[in-house]
């Protein structure tokens, strides 16, 4: 019985929220509780595996359950309306041609489609049953009995898009992946590698060079300057963890002093490795590694700057001795509670320490009465949730590590309580940089949960923050825009916050609008006009708030469409912003959806049916509409169909 007991503790105690309301500013760095965590890089393989076996004491404890996001942030400044190029290109040059939507210009971001103003370069996996003619034709040596799967082909198409009268296939590359477009380098980051070609004649693409993956995998890529920075996480080896290999016949980081660590113990099972990497030879210029625990880490990119996210959960025997001391050992006789008050002292491993609690608790058990028992169990789960509630911000943390990507050398390192949830909830601005966190409810999604704003300075160090924003809610979407911040909380409505962080050190909520549903993207459209794609009533809402003043914020437009789903609800790139004409399209897998905001309303413009739409794209006023197996081209200034193209 006793073990159930501790289980469920380990449960609420990582899950549970306050349970009471309240919002509280802090107004001076001395109400702060600041970080005292440290960065180092090892001095020898000894020092790593000592540490290794300190976590493994440690995470013995946990149960396993400590868990997280691997997501790749970057600084949103302001309103990020779509870029311009001016290529210098055969058949006429097109004056506008738009980009992916990335959250700081001059950061590019890696996608399915890219343009260069006259060609499409689109990264496909489609999934073709076995019994088709055709590749029963292409296999036919291959194929006796038909297997009970489909075949997945990995290509990317290089098509020929402008002008929409001359649109076609110009070559397939038999990969496929996320992409990024070096002028006359197309890089494909794949499943098993990246890939450099050279599309200077996209008739005729030219594999450069390739850096295959051995032991390691893609977290995320990104383009700067003409430099390529990606991210790979590989396994721990525990018997030769200084080891590290990145790429086959190639890259190993075999040196510890360039793998870093933070101070305190945290379950970690993995390495982070950013790397700068040249995309027209392929070769890496600079690396550094970090430990963390799989899928627990973020990276942020600003320019010169890079951030690494370390998300982790509190020594587990730590805040169970905590908790015996508060309010546990009240409930047992005091010769019990002297015992387990000598455990800490003891020098055991955390997961022995919690096996004597267990059998000290469950021999005491065995002296009372069923009647005395089952009172006990229940008074025991109750103080273990006021004392979780108590602690909240104690149970989960993110270390934050500033990279320099001109030397790679560490700057800072800080850390804030509780999770991010993508990478629109860090943002850097004036030096400063504000995160949204939520606390509480880390395992299976319940429990309280409770939602902060902390204001770092260029140091890392906590200068302002507000706390306790949508109690038993947790984040669904952020923006920060120049002074402002917008968040949207949810759990049965959608409260829409709006915040002024005009003066950093005291961040104040302005205003806030609750309605129904929630929104898991927020885009500026122009100033002060916000739009939020996301769900309600399993179907996708599209909601325009005129923030103009920000004590007022107002859902003055709203549209429902009969989608279920659209990818915009999974990645940010798959939404396409056109200010010249008021337009953004929306994806969905009934058709696209060119929407209107003009004057404030949203309006339907062009539905485009009978095509399961992944991406659109401009080239002058022409937009390309990219689905599985076509490309359809709408005029922009009529809103009629002028082309198509078979995939």
């Amino acid at each position: 019985m006793l073990r159930s007991v501790l289980f469920v503790f380990v449960i609420i105690f990582v899950i549970s929220g306050f349970a009471s309301l309240y919002l509280i500013t802090v107004k001076d760095k001395s109400e702060i509780r600041e970080s005292k965590i440290a960065i180092n890089a090892f001095k020898n393989e000894e020092e790593f595996l000592s540490y290794l076996n300190k976590v493994q004491a440690l995470s013995s404890g946990l149960g396993g359950m400590f868990s997280g996001r691997a997501v790749m942030l970057d600084q949103t400044s302001a309103p990020t309306l779509e870029s311009l190029k001016n290529p210098q290109i055969d058949g006429g040059t097109p004056k506008r041609v738009s980009e992916t939507n990335v959250q700081v210009l001059g950061i590019d971001e890696p996608d399915i489609v890219k343009t260069d103003g006259k060609n499409i370069f689109y990264s496909q996996e489609m999934f073709y049953p076995l019994y088709a003619p055709e590749l029963m034709i292409e296999r036919k040596s291959e194929i006796g009995i038909m297997p009970p799967y489909p075949e997945a082909r990995a290509e990317t198409k290089l098509i020929q898009a402008f002008p929409p009268t001359t649109m076609m296939n110009l070559a397939k590359i038999e990969k496929s992946g996320q992409l990024l477009v070096f002028d006359n380098t197309l890089v494909i980051l794949a499943n098993d590698g990246v890939y450099g070609y050279d599309v200077v004649n996209p008739s005729q693409p030219t594999k450069l060079w390739l850096n295959e993956f051995d032991q390691a995998s893609l977290v995320t890529a990104r383009a700067y300057k003409n430099k390529l920075y990606v991210i790979l996480s590989s396994a721990i080896n525990f018997s030769h963890p200084c080891e590290i290999p990145l790429f086959k016949g190639g890259l190993v980081n075999n040196s510890c002093g360039r793998i870093y660590y933070p101070s305190m113990v945290m379950p970690v099972n993995t390495t982070y490795t950013v790397m700068e990497i040249d995309p027209i030879t392929g070769k890496v210029a600079q690396q550094k590694s970090f430990v963390g625990a799989s899928g627990s880490s973020v990276v942020y990119m600003s320019g010169e700057r890079i951030y690494l996210g370390l998300i982790h959960q509190q020594d587990y025997a730590q805040m169970y001795f905590g908790f015996l001391s508060e309010d546990g050992l009240g409930l047992v006789p005091k010769q019990v509670g002297d015992r387990i008050e000598k455990l800490k002292d003891y020098d055991l491993s955390a997961q022995a320490k919690l096996t004597e609690i267990e059998y000290l608790l469950e021999t005491h058990k065995q002296t009372l009465t069923n009647d005395e028992r089952v009172k006990f169990d229940n008074d025991f789960l109750n103080q273990q949730q006021k004392y979780a509630a108590r602690h909240i911000r104690e149970l989960e943390n993110t270390t934050i590590i500033k990279l320099d990507t001109r030397n790679f050398e560490n700057v800072a390192v800080g850390s804030v309580p509780g999770r991010l949830l993508n990478q629109f909830s860090v943002d850097e601005y004036n030096n400063n940089l504000r995160l949204a966190t939520t606390v509480g409810g880390s395992f299976g999604g319940s429990g309280e949960t409770e939602n902060d704003l902390y204001v770092l300075d260029s140091n890392l160090n906590t200068i302002g923050s507000i706390i306790g924003l949508g109690i038993d809610e947790q984040i669904y979407s952020a923006r920060f825009i120049g002074n402002r911040g917008y968040l949207v909380t949810f759990k049965q409505i959608d409260p829409f916050f709006v915040v002024d962080l005009s003066n950093p050190r005291k961040p104040e909520v302005s205003g806030q609008l609750k309605i129904p549903g929630y929104s898991s993207y927020l885009h500026p459209l122009a100033d002060n006009l916000i739009l939020g794609v996301g769900e309600e009533d399993q179907t996708v809402k599209l909601s325009l708030f005129d923030v103009s003043n920000p004590n007022e914020p107002k859902e003055v437009g709203r549209y429902v469409l009969s989608e279920y789903w659209t990818e915009i609800l999974s990645t940010h790139r798959a939404f396409l912003h056109d200010s010249k004409h008021s337009v953004f399209f929306v994806p969905g897998s009934a058709g696209g959806y060119v929407m209107s905001y003009e004057n404030n309303n949203l309006v339907l413009r062009k539905a485009v049916s009978q095509i399961n739409a992944k991406r659109a794209v401009y080239i002058d006023d022409y937009l390309y509409i990219v689905g599985d197996n076509e490309i359809r081209v709408i005029d922009e200034k009529s809103w009629v169909e002028s082309a198509t193209l078979d995939l």
